[in-house]
């Protein structure tokens, strides 16, 4: 037990976190170690303590190795908004008119949560090819929907923002009379409108 003891403490005496693990493996080689040893070949105490000090130091080693928590990594964050799940996505083409709620469940129900179409046309009361052109036509008018929805925040879309960033002829910084024309504006220097 002193031996054990000593090997636990110099092993962890500038180890600052727990050191439950490391004393958990000293002992663990000690033990191993003692099953197997050879009792018939002298120091048997030094080779059971080597076997502890080297269980303990591999346990060491891996301590030490594992990256440590930064701040970062554990600081609060706003969650990212799910905008692109598709029960977003089916609840946005409701509220904007693009297709009904009945249409939305038809597609959520048979794309979405995999339920057969014949199923769902049981349960509406409705013949499968009734069900099938229903949501044929639901599902066009939804792709309009985000085609158009994916267009408003394209970079030449209006309002996006980003429209207009090409760049133009910096007005000339002298001033001239109104007969004198301006200069070609291939050799006006050019500066981006959105910089």
């Amino acid at each position: 037990m002193p031996a054990l003891l000593n090997v636990a403490s110099k092993l962890t005496a500038r180890f600052a976190d727990d050191p439950s693990d490391i004393h958990s493996s000293v002992l663990t080689g000690f033990l191993a170690e003692l099953a197997t040893i050879d009792l018939s070949r002298p120091r048997v105490m030094v080779r059971l303590r080597w076997a502890a000090y080297r269980a303990g130091h591999a346990a060491l080693r891996e301590a030490l190795d594992t990256p440590a928590p930064s701040a970062s990594a554990i600081a609060s964050a706003s969650p990212v908004a799910p905008l692109g799940h598709p029960d977003f996505v089916l609840a946005r083409a409701v509220e904007a008119g693009a297709i009904s709620r009945s249409e939305a469940d038809l597609i959520g129900l048979t794309r979405l949560e995999k339920v057969p179409l014949a199923a769902v046309a049981d349960q509406r009361g409705a013949s499968y090819e009734a069900t099938k052109k229903a949501r044929q036509r639901a599902e066009r008018r939804l792709a309009l929907y985000l085609r158009d929805d994916i267009g408003a925040v394209s970079p030449n879309a209006s309002g996006s923002g980003v429209q207009g960033c090409e760049r133009q002829p910096i007005a000339s910084t002298h001033t001239s009379s109104p007969d004198v024309p301006a200069p070609p504006s291939s050799t006006t220097p050019e500066v981006p409108r959105c910089a």
